[in-house]
């Protein structure tokens, strides 16, 4: 009898275990959605705070990678370039494949000034994505800083291709072709479609 009765005990206090063991949200859910509605709202200093307590607790590897990605941009945003960038390099360290983390690893890359690295990044994603507009765009501009004009045309015209209404393209292709042909009606063309 008294077995009986232990037995069901532990019976009902398993029960109401298994019961609540899925109520709740999962670990860093609650504070990255508090991070996404303070960024929301235009509080950047407060969606950093809040996605680098909530990357600290998610234990999903997706998720955290998502989250790092998120926290480059406000890094970005912030004007906090090498922290932003040491994020998306995480984000990318965590995604198996090619993922937007690298694109802005490399646009990041590329607007610090670090050309070698953007450009490493921007061909790791040609590789695995050869239409990518923004890796074509941003790899003509790579090959504009290294003053490869006929490659940055190249470049940026595939880019265009792909996203012809982009106008900061069409901008740097007018000035590639003016290097490129040393001809200043082509690049005026060019600027008239914009």
């Amino acid at each position: 009898m008294k077995k009986k009765k232990v037995i069901t005990v532990i019976g009902g206090f398993c029960a109401v275990l298994i019961m609540f063991a899925g109520c709740g949200e999962r670990s860093g859910e609650s504070e990255y959605n508090k991070a996404m509605a303070s960024w929301k709202g235009g509080d950047l200093v407060r969606a950093q705070g809040q996605l680098e307590k909530a990357i600290r607790k998610i234990s999903s590897t997706e998720k955290k990678a998502q989250a790092n990605n998120q926290l480059g941009i406000i890094l970005w945003k912030l004007d906090k370039h090498e922290q932003a960038i040491e994020q998306f390099s995480e984000a990318c360290r965590l995604t198996e494949g090619i993922s937007g983390a690298n694109l802005n690893l490399g646009i990041s890359l590329c607007l610090a000034g670090k050309i070698e690295q953007a450009e490493f990044q921007f061909t790791k994603i040609l590789n695995e994505q050869p239409g990518n507009p923004g890796a074509l765009t941003y790899m003509g501009l790579v090959q504009m800083q290294k003053q490869e004009w006929k490659g940055a045309a190249q470049g940026l015209a595939n880019g265009l291709r792909q996203n012809p209404t982009d106008a900061a393209g069409q901008n740097a292709l007018a000035l590639t072709e003016l290097h490129v042909n040393r001809n200043s009606n082509t690049a005026i063309t060019r600027l008239k479609q914009v």
